[in-house]
């Protein structure tokens, strides 16, 4: 639970941040403030332990505290007993402006890359077809979701995919392998598309044999040309660390405390 509500920490502080500036606009610096900035983690910290699935509404929280808390001053001067309708309303519109698809028609785009590293027990021959999707049988894959894929007849270097969702329903990908050392290092484009709106990446992996024992992971994983609400999602979710969390906790048999299978805005692949 901890390993989760730390990959949340993005959220958490963000919520915490939103109360306590809330609560300064209302209140002045007093104990009361730093009494709802406490308020606002422990809400981030509910909503992510308990109701995951609703965890993109911490963000929109605070965003909303914000304006409400300033409707309470002159000249509106909104009773505080209409305080939690103000701020459920405007927590609807920031949701709306942050997660809403209405960005998706318009040309910006964003960058983003991550750089991971785990250790796990065993050599790069032996993690080797548990981490790159098609070099081992699709039951071993470490994600325990990949059902099937297929290798393009006319090249090699491709590789069809497909996943068991978390919906009940199958995402296809295609994996284009771009240099490849088995079973040390290997790079490849994943391709996927949620609509018409894409959300590829670039993922580089090297695998190292330690003295003690360990096999070293060491990855980097891009992406171009994304959506600002996928982008601003992945980021928010530390997605990335924590697949690779999921990862390192399948090989080993430690309990696994990511958020996988429950993520919001497409599936996460980067932070």
């Amino acid at each position: 639970m901890l390993k989760r509500l730390y990959r949340q920490r993005r959220r958490i502080i963000l919520l915490g941040a939103g109360a306590l500036m809330a609560a300064l606009v209302m209140e002045g610096l007093t104990p009361v403030t730093l009494m709802a900035g406490a308020g606002g983690v422990v809400l981030a910290a509910v909503l992510v332990g308990l109701v995951p699935h609703r965890r993109h509404w911490a963000e929109s929280l605070a965003l909303g505290a914000i304006p409400a808390a300033l409707m309470t001053l002159p000249p509106m001067q909104m009773p505080p007993a209409l305080l939690p309708i103000a701020v459920s309303a405007w927590a609807v519109l920031a949701h709306y402006l942050i997660h809403g698809r209405w960005s998706d028609v318009g040309r910006l785009r964003l960058r983003v890359q991550s750089r991971r590293q785990a250790c796990v027990t065993g050599t790069p021959a032996q993690i080797w077809p548990v981490l790159i999707p098609g070099e081992g049988h699709p039951d071993d894959h470490w994600t325990g979701t990949l059902t099937d894929y297929d290798s393009d007849p006319d090249d090699a270097m491709t590789v069809y995919l497909r996943f068991r969702g978390s919906n009940g329903l199958h995402d296809e990908m295609t994996m284009t392998i771009l240099d490849q050392d088995a079973p040390h290092h290997c790079r490849y484009h994943l391709e996927r598309a949620e609509g018409a709106l894409s959300d590829d990446a670039v993922m580089e992996i090297r695998l190292t044999q330690e003295e003690d024992g360990q096999c070293r992971i060491d990855s980097q994983l891009t992406q171009d040309d994304l959506a600002p609400r996928l982008a601003l999602a992945h980021w928010l979710d530390d997605s990335f660390g924590d697949e690779w969390d999921s990862f390192a906790a399948t090989l080993t048999a430690r309990r696994d405390w990511s958020l996988s299978g429950l993520r919001h805005g497409g599936a996460p692949l980067t932070t």
